[in-house]
């Protein structure tokens, strides 16, 4: 926790709302979920799927 509060104090939420802070930190795990998340899909079905760049 003191990673954390040290993070927030030298980063822009310094001052900010409590609901603020709260918020930016659960939109920010929710982008790292969905990343490792579609990472883990992607090891696990990637050799049978058949990707095709172009039109």
């Amino acid at each position: 926790m003191d990673v954390l509060n040290n993070i927030i104090r030298k980063s822009s939420l310094n001052g900010m709302p409590f609901w603020i802070k709260a918020t930016a930190l659960f939109v920010f795990s929710a982008i790292i979920v969905l990343l490792v998340s579609m990472l883990v899909v992607l090891m696990v079905n990637g050799p049978e799927v058949n990707i095709r760049y172009g039109y």
